[in-house]
Order: C-alpha cells, then sequence, then structure tokens
C-alpha cells in the first residue's frame, strides 16, 4: 500500500491518501469536502448533524474576524437589520443564532426564544457574548444598558411623535405580552400612543 500527501482541492488542507482509499479522496480530504464542492445542493439534503457541524467549525473559523475586547466580527452576508447572516439547509439565518447553538449544542432553542448580545453589536457571533433569553429579557437588557438613551422623550405628552423603528419596537412588544404602561414607561412615551398601536389607530400598515 502507498502512501501520499495531498492537499484538498477544497480546503487545501493537507492529507494523507493511501492506494485503497476511495477514489474522491485523491482530490479531497473528506467526504465532507468532496459533497460541499460536487454536490452544493445536495449537501444539505443529505448532511448529517456531524457534516453540519465540521461545515459551521469551518464558517466559523474562516468568515470571523477575532478582536480584542472577545468580539467576533461576523464577515460574511448581513441582514437588512444588520445582524449577520448564514445559510443552514438552503434557509437564511441569524449568524450569531447559529453560533450559539452550534458552540453550545443547543438546537433545540424555540422560535419564540432569542439570542441576545451582551456586547450590542449585532454582528459579533462570539460565543461567550451571546446569551439565551425572552422577549422580556432582551427587553428589560435595553433598558439596563440605556439602549433607549436615543428614543424621543415626553411619556406625559400624549401628542408625543415616534418614528416607525419606535413603533415597530412597539408592536413587537405588545405581540410578546409586555403590559403597555411598561412599554410605555420604558420607551419615554405615553400610554395612549402605545394603546393607539395596539388597537390599530395609528401605524396602521405595520
Amino acid at each position: 500500500m502507498n502512501n501520499f500527501i495531498e492537499k484538498c482541492t477544497k480546503c487545501n488542507k493537507s492529507y494523507m491518501y493511501s492506494s485503497n482509499s476511495e477514489d474522491y479522496l485523491f482530490w479531497y480530504c473528506s467526504k465532507f469536502c468532496y459533497v460541499k464542492d460536487n454536490f452544493k445542493e445536495s449537501f444539505w439534503k443529505f448532511a448529517t448533524q456531524k457534516d453540519i457541524n465540521n461545515y459551521l467549525k469551518n464558517v466559523f473559523q474562516i468568515k470571523v474576524k477575532k478582536h480584542e475586547n472577545g468580539c467576533w466580527e461576523w464577515l460574511g452576508g448581513k441582514f437588512p437589520q444588520g445582524y449577520g447572516l448564514i445559510t443552514i439547509k438552503r434557509t437564511a439565518r441569524k449568524a450569531h443564532r447559529i453560533s450559539y447553538m452550534y458552540h453550545n449544542n443547543d438546537w433545540n432553542i424555540s422560535t419564540k426564544e432569542l439570542v441576545c448580545h451582551k456586547c450590542d453589536w449585532k454582528i459579533c457571533v462570539a460565543p461567550d457574548h451571546l446569551f439565551k433569553g425572552s422577549h422580556l429579557d432582551n427587553f428589560n437588557d435595553m433598558i439596563k444598558k440605556n439602549r433607549d438613551r436615543n428614543l424621543p422623550k415626553g411619556k406625559d405628552n400624549t401628542s408625543t411623535k415616534i418614528n416607525e423603528e419606535i413603533a415597530i419596537k412597539v408592536i413587537e412588544l405588545l405581540k410578546n405580552q409586555i403590559p403597555s404602561p411598561q412599554i410605555a414607561n420604558s420607551l419615554n412615551i405615553s400610554k395612549c400612543i402605545v394603546d393607539s398601536i395596539k388597537y390599530k389607530k395609528a401605524w396602521k400598515y405595520l
């Protein structure tokens, strides 16, 4: 049996090829690289959890820039809202959410649970900077860190105008059953404004 040192045509990693290896291993270090390079569509159809983990391990090595403060800057695609985008099983997913799931081996997060940032940087995918929580946890975290400091003031003024960003935030919080008075106090707007959004008297198109 003869052994040769080859370089994978997909990942460029050196590997040992022997004369009795599968034919495809002459060009690729593993079945994963072979499938990824030749059957991009069918990879997700047949990929096992181990295959996906190998794929993500590679992605989080190549597509991040690690900073001194511990943040991992996502260098891949972005959602319009600014969050990192990664494709899993041909579906666009938030990169920080997938990072949390992969690094914590927690693949059973419900759609009602969020993955939040300790560092408040949307494109950070560092597992140490992420935590799982509810919409209420995220809301309280925003208030604790004073991330609402740029929101319009005037909670006692029922005519206070708000922008679309704040209206969307109100709608999101209402959907997660956060009481109107708590939303109003935390966003420094009147309860009347919250109720006008709640009962579709304002911002109807959202």
